[in-house]
């Protein structure tokens, strides 16, 4: 099991964004790209990988990606 770590996040608008916002709400997918990428070196032929975020659970705000 693993979970990414809470980090900033840049609201508003995908084109007002600065690429320091950009590339911020998007530094947690690394954890999740690893442990795709490693654990399917470690898995069985039948295994499964489930990756679950909270952010279906929210109604998000009109404009707002699903970043949570």
């Amino acid at each position: 099991m693993s979970c990414a770590a809470d980090g900033a996040r840049a609201l508003g608008p995908l084109v007002d964004m600065d690429m320091d916002g950009y590339q911020a709400s998007f530094a947690k997918l690394w954890g999740y790209a690893n442990v795709v990428r490693y654990g399917t070196q470690l898995m069985s032929e039948n295994g499964t990988i489930v990756l679950v975020s909270g952010a279906p659970a929210r109604r998000p705000k009109p404009g707002q990606l699903a970043l949570q």
